[in-house]
């Protein structure tokens, strides 16, 4: 063989090497990106789950209290010119806080507890007539029973408000 053909042998070995590296490296890079998209859909079905699990609880949690009589409820059920029926939230707990919010002042959810409160307590409950509201806001928002409220603001519904009213708290000393 003559150096010519054996440097030609040598240059054609150096080119495929060099293919092969490159080919090599892309499937590398190719088989990260694969993994680092499993990781990321991974994450994305969690969150999917996790979003449909909450949506279902909260559909199956009312489904007790929901009216089977065919009761009408109002559209419209106006405070200070704002139909409360119109407000938009994710949830019952979200669509009692923001009702609350428009309901009584800020200074009120500091320093008010719950209705109907006791004499022995020293925070002043909110009023009656513009909670009552609140309430058949909520009750109308999703058509829940009459006779099952009670026990649906008793299960469901005063913890949140409660943990809302001290929350409100904690905002106004920080």
């Amino acid at each position: 063989m003559s150096n010519k053909n054996k440097s030609n042998i040598q240059s054609e070995s150096n080119v495929l090497q060099d293919i092969d590296n490159r080919v090599n490296q892309l499937n590398e890079k190719l088989i990260s990106n694969s993994s680092k998209f499993d990781q990321l859909m991974q994450k994305l079905y969690v969150k999917i789950d996790r979003l449909t699990s909450n949506i279902n609880v909260h559909k199956h949690a009312l489904e007790p209290y929901v009216d089977k009589t065919g009761e009408t409820f109002p559209d419209v059920l106006m405070f200070n010119n704002y139909n409360l029926l119109d407000l938009m939230a994710t949830d019952y707990g979200n669509y009692a806080r923001k009702i609350l919010r428009i309901v009584f002042s800020q200074d009120e959810l500091k320093s008010s507890i719950l209705p109907p409160g006791k004499p022995h307590l020293r925070r002043q409950p909110l009023d009656q007539d513009r909670f009552k509201i609140c309430m058949d806001a909520i009750r109308y928002k999703f058509k829940l029973d009459a006779v099952n409220f009670g026990l649906f603001y008793r299960a469901l519904l005063r913890r949140k408000l409660t943990d809302f009213l001290i929350e409100e708290r904690r905002r106004q000393s920080t």
